[in-house]
């Protein structure tokens, strides 16, 4: 983020602003998502000031709305979340830490049934989030919930469509990052794809960017 807030430095001045709905936010992210798409050879360095840009202080001052630091995060995690073209671009200017991967398809699972059985009876693991903090989560009563190193955590709901592949639906979020990221009601898709020394190797799907990550959940 703090690449994006240089490049950006031209662009915007920064005041104070409330948080916008996210069903607003969400429309301004495809609106973003749009003209990624249709200037895409342009350098990643000029998409992403033109983004905000010609989007991001537009649609604030149609609401009447000074720009800030906090409400440019807020439209930039969201469209992560929403826009495959727009995580790619992070991607690629914040590359990832730990295992997490983007991944053009669907992983193809090789996890057994034995091997999914006991992902379902293991109800601790740490993951390494992107920036390489650990996450530490336990899955019960139906919740999963991740704790992070900040003491806050995110609660989602959990249930498995098979065996090897379960759905996240996002209830609440004491942490900043995660509380931009998803609204309640917001679905992942999780596939057991391969038990290894230690650790589930596991794939994560968004459904409205069509888009696949891995990475690994470990366990004692």
């Amino acid at each position: 983020m703090k690449k994006i807030t240089l490049l950006l430095s031209a662009v915007v001045l920064v005041t104070v602003v409330s948080a916008q709905p996210n069903k607003s936010i969400d429309s301004l992210a495809n609106r973003i998502c749009s003209m990624l798409e249709e200037e895409k050879n342009q350098p990643d360095s000029v998409l992403i000031i033109e983004a905000y840009a010609k989007h991001i202080l537009p649609y604030m001052q149609l609401m009447n709305m000074p720009l800030t630091d906090s409400a440019i995060d807020i439209v930039y995690v969201r469209a992560q979340r929403q826009c495959k073209t727009f995580n790619a671009l992070v991607a690629r200017l914040t590359p990832m830490l730990g295992d997490w991967q983007l991944v053009e398809e669907k992983p193809v699972i090789k996890a057994s049934v034995a091997d999914c059985r006991a992902f379902m009876k293991t109800g601790r693991f740490t993951y390494l989030e992107p920036n390489g903090d650990t996450v530490h989560v336990s899955i019960g009563n139906g919740l999963w919930t991740d704790h992070f190193n900040d003491g806050t955590y995110s609660q989602l709901k959990i249930k498995f469509s098979s065996e090897c592949a379960f759905a996240l639906e996002f209830v609440k979020s004491t942490n900043e990052s995660r509380s931009k990221l998803s609204k309640p009601g917001d679905k992942y898709f999780y596939q057991v794809v391969e038990k290894g020394n230690h650790y589930f190797y596991m794939s994560v799907e968004v459904k409205e960017s069509q888009e696949y990550e891995t990475f690994k959940l470990y366990y004692e």
